[in-house]
């Protein structure tokens, strides 16, 4: 988990909405997609969905999969 954190902190750090959620998509490919819609309760078709070339990946989704792989998201302020 300690590994995926710091993967995703270094992802946010860019500010790159598509490299973010290119990002959350390989941590949830890493934990095991089936194990992510178990306890998201999310189909592996949605995730699939979310996660290809055209997806949208939702705020609500974020969270959930943010959630099944242990981290909060969370606002810092921007200086």
């Amino acid at each position: 988990n300690e590994d995926i954190s710091i993967f995703l902190i270094e992802s946010f750090a860019t500010g790159d909405y598509e490299h973010i959620a290119h990002c959350i998509g390989l941590a949830a490919k890493a934990k095991g997609m089936t194990n992510i819609a178990k306890e998201t309760e999310l189909t592996l078709e949605e995730l699939q969905r979310a996660y290809n070339e055209d997806g949208d990946l939702t705020l609500n989704n974020t969270i959930a999969i943010m959630q099944a792989l242990g981290l909060n998201l969370t606002a810092t302020p921007h200086y």
